[in-house]
């Protein structure tokens, strides 16, 4: 838990729940787990067959962001993935609850998930519809703009998972984090968009729901090394389709090892928040 996060993407982190369990290749060299296990928070391996074990919820933590009076990003469950499947629905609930109350701070939701998430978010949205889930004053979208939602993926396996159920989420932000990348992505095949888009209008068209994409090397002693084509070819991807790019790091034996440089510069593009409020008030 920290209120001043040395992540590039965000302010803080806040864990109202610990502990996870593997669920694709990216998940390998998991640093959550490498931190855990090494001050005792953990005793196992974060394998699916010890989840019950090593998945925690902290109530105690669930009132944070309301001390934090400073307005800041906060990456939630940094620690966990607040949709695995041992956190029962009514504790996401009270999650989303806190982050309604505290509608001052920015929220980055992160899973590997995304079905669940899609699943849970969508009946919220609709029991909720016209006003926040923490309040009767009228608002024409659920969940709020502060509210950001994302998936993370690896490779084209993943991403081709993941990202048609994150387009189907409802939320005023979503966002992919490319961490660790693996492989060569297409984000446009991921979103079902015509295999022939090298003039980006067809790319465009389909990814005009994603809002923000953050790629990544692995870091950590066995860190798969990043191949830069990777990363360019989302920079260009995105550029093509005009979704702000975000680049966090080359990766090494430590987070810092390669430095942040993409072709002799950095890329720290954040979402459009304030264009997005203005669409999701004229649509919601």
């Amino acid at each position: 838990m920290s209120d001043n996060s040395a992540i590039e993407w965000t302010d803080a982190t806040w864990n109202p729940v610990t502990g996870c369990s593997k669920v694709s290749e990216g998940c390998r060299n998991c640093y959550a787990e490498a931190l855990s296990l090494r001050f005792g928070r953990s005793t196992k391996p974060w394998a699916a067959q010890f989840a019950d074990e090593n998945v925690v919820l902290h109530p105690d933590r669930l009132d944070y962001p309301l001390k934090w009076k400073d307005a800041r990003r906060i990456f939630v469950n940094s620690m966990s993935d607040l949709f695995h499947e041992n956190i029962d629905d009514g504790f996401v609930c009270r999650v989303f609850k806190v982050m309604g109350a505290a509608s001052h701070h920015t929220y980055q939701v992160l899973t590997k998930r995304p079905a669940r998430m899609q699943a849970l978010i969508q009946r919220w949205s609709d029991a909720f519809h016209g006003k926040r889930l923490d309040s009767d004053q009228g608002e024409n979208t659920w969940p709020p703009p502060h509210i950001w939602l994302g998936v993370s993926v690896e490779d084209q396996k993943t991403a081709d998972e993941r990202i048609p159920l994150l387009l189907n989420t409802p939320a005023a932000v979503r966002f992919l984090s490319c961490e660790p990348l693996l492989a060569s992505i297409d984000l446009c095949q991921a979103a079902g968009a015509p295999t022939d888009h090298a003039h980006g209008f067809a790319c465009r068209t389909f990814l005009r729901d994603l809002h923000w994409v953050i790629v990544g090397g692995e870091s950590g002693p066995r860190f798969r090394p990043l191949d830069l084509d990777w990363a360019r070819s989302l920079r260009d991807q995105c550029i093509s389709a005009d979704v702000p790019f975000f680049f966090k790091q080359v990766g090494g034996r430590t987070p810092k090892s390669g430095g942040r440089l993409l072709d002799g510069r950095t890329w720290d593009e954040q979402p459009r928040v304030q264009e997005r409020q203005l669409q999701v008030a004229a649509f919601g």
